[in-house]
């Protein structure tokens, strides 16, 4: 047969009643067929969108929310505890991930690890005849329960056509390369004190924008991060929204600043980050395997830079020229809680 409709139990042998693997396809169809967006599953919106906290030796605790894991609706309604077996040997790299049963059926919140003493991070199952895993977090576990780098994983759905909660992403996500090219991210030093960098992005349907956040490596002194509207040339103009001056914290970790909330409507738009030191590192985009280097390619991408910027000044006063070779394009998220 190829073709299929459900749900019906009828001449044209579509079958029925309907089964649960339908369901799951009828979802998975709805939500988005392919492996990536299959690996986004959480509802944006939905009370506190399953968000990760650690309070203690061995814990993470998942707040209230809900998703779809490989077609199949999940949700959670109180605040749950998951308590990760404590490594023997050494520190282990660990995720919480919303993991389906595909034999036995059902949807959980688990903690899966990588061999004791592995530092780095386990890989998700996501196999149609076993289990299929969502990301929530990541993690590492000391011998002594210490949880540390904890990071926040989750990929959110769109739903009734509302934007997604984080609409912009400067690294793989929304930076525009040839197909075939790869994106090389890494932690890397600011490199100039007090220059700032805009890096643009298109708003296609109105939005309210109530947090940034960026993704630490090591901390050092304070930075401010804000939105900018572009003028009739394109360039960046005028201060929406900013954090101010504030310190940066938590190494190797995404940092998220409450800002005052801001609505944008379709159009281009400027993300803008500086710092007051030299050596506080963000997660960036610093080469593209198959081309130009980081440097160039900021100037073909429309991201603009301007000198003694800290802290983000009311109005930009932005130069678009070769940077330095220790510039490039910062990860930067818009969130709409």
């Amino acid at each position: 047969m190829t073709e299929w409709s459900h749900p019906f139990t009828n001449s044209l042998t579509d079958g029925g009643p309907i089964s649960q693997a339908s369901y799951w396809r009828i979802f998975r169809m709805l939500l988005g067929p392919s492996a990536e967006e299959a690996d986004k599953g959480v509802i944006a919106g939905w009370d506190n969108d399953l968000a990760a906290t650690s309070p203690g030796a061995d814990q993470i605790d998942i707040d209230t929310g809900a998703a779809f894991c490989h077609g199949t609706p999940y949700e959670n309604t109180a605040s749950l505890t998951l308590t990760a077996t404590r490594p023997s040997v050494n520190t282990t790299g660990k995720r919480v991930v919303l993991r389906k049963d595909i034999v036995n059926g059902g949807v959980r919140a688990t903690v899966i690890s990588s061999a004791d003493g592995t530092a780095t991070l386990p890989s998700l199952t996501q196999s149609e005849s076993t289990y299929w895993d969502i990301p929530i977090c990541s993690f590492t576990h000391a011998t002594n329960g210490t949880i540390a780098a904890l990071t926040d994983e989750r990929e959110f759905l769109i739903i009734g056509g509302s934007a997604m909660p984080e609409i912009a992403t400067f690294h793989t996500a929304a930076v525009p390369v040839a197909r075939g090219a790869t994106l090389v991210t890494t932690d890397v030093a600011w490199g100039t004190a007090n220059e700032a960098r805009y890096c643009p992005f298109v708003v296609t349907e109105t939005v309210t924008i109530k947090s940034i956040s960026i993704v630490n490596g090591g901390v050092s002194g304070n930075f401010d991060v804000g939105i900018y509207d572009a003028d009739d040339d394109g360039k960046p103009r005028t201060r929406l929204i900013s954090s101010g001056s504030t310190a940066q914290s938590g190494t190797n970790t995404t940092q998220t600043v409450n800002t005052a909330d801001v609505t944008l409507t379709p159009g281009l738009y400027y993300v803008a980050l500086v710092f007051n030191n030299t050596t506080g590192e963000v997660k960036r985009v610093v080469t593209i395997a198959s081309g130009a280097t980081a440097p160039i390619f900021m100037t073909r991408f429309g991201v603009f830079r301007e000198g003694t910027a800290f802290p983000l000044p009311a109005t930009a006063t932005p130069l678009q020229t070769a940077p330095a070779a220790d510039l490039s394009i910062p990860d930067v998220s818009l969130l709409r809680y």
